[in-house]
């Protein structure tokens, strides 16, 4: 994954090692970087938080699955690693995981 900031000037420290940009473009720059950081850490999950909010909800795999789509099988693969859960999934949990309430609506839909 890449991403590319056009019109940004600054000057390499050759001292710190560190690519200093125009004072102007570095709130510019330092927004794209933290939405860039924002979007790759939402991409990854570490296994175990699938398991902790299924649990949370006090869902099994198989509603788990149902729910979210996926089936049993898949759920287990998201919760062992062994595949990446869509984005999508990753958000609804996170979003459940702050508001369990909101479960039956999600179930409902």
């Amino acid at each position: 994954m890449a991403t590319v900031i056009e019109q940004v000037r600054g000057e390499f420290c050759s001292a710190c090692g560190q690519y200093l940009t125009e004072f102007e473009k570095s709130d510019r720059v330092m927004k794209r970087m933290n939405a860039f950081n924002r979007e790759v850490n939402a991409a990854f999950v570490d296994p175990a938080y699938i398991v902790s909010v299924r649990k949370k909800l006090r869902l099994d795999q198989r509603e788990a699955g149902e729910i979210f789509g996926g089936g049993v099988n898949g759920f287990s693969r998201y919760e062992t690693g062994k595949t990446k859960p869509p984005l999508a999934l990753i958000k609804l949990l996170k979003l459940l995981d702050h508001h369990p309430e909101l479960l039956a609506e999600v179930r409902a839909a």
